[in-house]
């Protein structure tokens, strides 16, 4: 799947290791009135990728809520 987002729009938000991920990067682009995070990280049985796509004002709205659930993103 592509959603068209230029590598060069993508903002790195977070990057490191922990919460049972040998190393993580997590990013967001915005377009239109869309937000995304995209992250990809490596742990001990692979590799992952996770994709949100919200609204927004959603975000604005909730911030609070989403940051709740990206700290709360664990590789077990």
């Amino acid at each position: 799947m592509t959603i068209g987002i230029p590598a060069n729009e993508w903002k790195l938000i977070d990057s490191g290791k922990g919460r049972g991920w040998e190393r993580y990067r997590t990013f967001e682009a915005a377009r239109a009135n869309k937000l995304y995070f995209g992250g990809y990280g490596v742990g001990p049985k692979g590799n992952y990728l996770l994709f949100l796509e919200t609204t927004v004002s959603d975000y604005n709205d909730h911030k609070a809520d989403y940051v709740k659930w990206y700290e709360s993103v664990r590789l077990d």
